[in-house]
């Protein structure tokens, strides 16, 4: 995939995210009522293999993103993101920054596609991922499969 069909997906997810739910959502643990306002779109991930060309391509065609410096590193996952905020979601461009602390995580956490998604090249795995927020934490509440995090 090329970098115009990322940007296009990313602009169609945007679309829906913006989008009503009108239906109840019913899940298959028998959870009879969710508020689905409940459930917010955080952020959009993409992992990359060469963060500065992903980020130069985006900044590129009018994208802003946040000073390097700024960018959060996540401690203990060994992973980085490049950031571009919108007004009320960002995009990161999530990449391994240090692949001993990286293999060390997703030893410790077996269910995460981590280690597909960052070598999404090799195996075509999506890179593309998103995160979401819930304004009353009730982990009975979410109404899909989970998974537990360190």
């Amino acid at each position: 995939m090329n970098i115009h069909q990322y940007i296009i997906i990313i602009v169609v997810a945007l679309s829906l995210a913006s989008c009503e739910q009108q239906n109840n959502v019913k899940s298959a643990l028998d959870i009879t009522e969710i508020d689905s306002t409940n459930i917010q779109l955080d952020h959009f991930n993409i992992w990359v293999v060469n963060p500065q060309k992903a980020k130069k391509r985006l900044t590129d065609i009018g994208f802003n993103s946040v000073s390097d410096s700024l960018s959060e590193t996540h401690f203990g996952q060994g992973t980085t993101g490049r950031y571009f905020y919108f007004l009320n979601t960002y995009l990161e461009l999530i990449f391994v920054y240090d692949q001993k602390e990286f293999e060390e995580n997703v030893e410790r956490n077996t269910e995460l596609d981590f280690l597909e998604r960052a070598n999404f090249e090799q195996n075509r795995a999506s890179p593309f991922s998103i995160a979401l927020n819930l304004k009353d934490y009730i982990i009975d509440n979410i109404p899909f499969e989970k998974i537990r995090y360190q």
